[in-house]
């Protein structure tokens, strides 16, 4: 009688092993497609345009470095326009590095 006894207390015990592999399996499952949906290119894009929304840290930088870089690119057109000469391209490229760093300082500081 007890070797019965363990023998469906193991059945039992077995079943109840099967019953939480496959309940675990699922839940593997779901986290996996989970985790697959949220590195897709365009999901990662979409929250770093959401994180980018909603952080206004973010946002400053952005218009600091937007504001520098048009500054420069702006200031090498007036003073060099579409040169061909290379020493005018080198020049040109340096004077843009070296607004974009000055208005890039400039509007940290305030």
């Amino acid at each position: 009688m007890k070797k019965k006894d363990k023998r469906v207390q193991l059945a039992n015990r077995i079943e109840l092993l099967k019953a939480k592999q496959e309940t675990d399996f699922i839940i593997l499952k779901n986290q996996f497609e989970i985790t697959y949906e949220s590195l897709k290119p365009i999901n990662l894009i979409k929250e770093t345009f959401n994180e980018i929304k909603h952080d206004s840290e973010i946002k400053t930088n952005i218009f600091k470095t937007s504001l520098g870089i048009l500054g420069g690119y702006i200031s090498k057109k007036v003073l060099f326009g579409n040169s061909n000469n290379p020493l005018k391209k080198i020049s040109g490229n340096v004077l843009q590095y070296i607004i974009t760093n000055l208005i890039t300082n400039k509007v940290e500081n305030k």
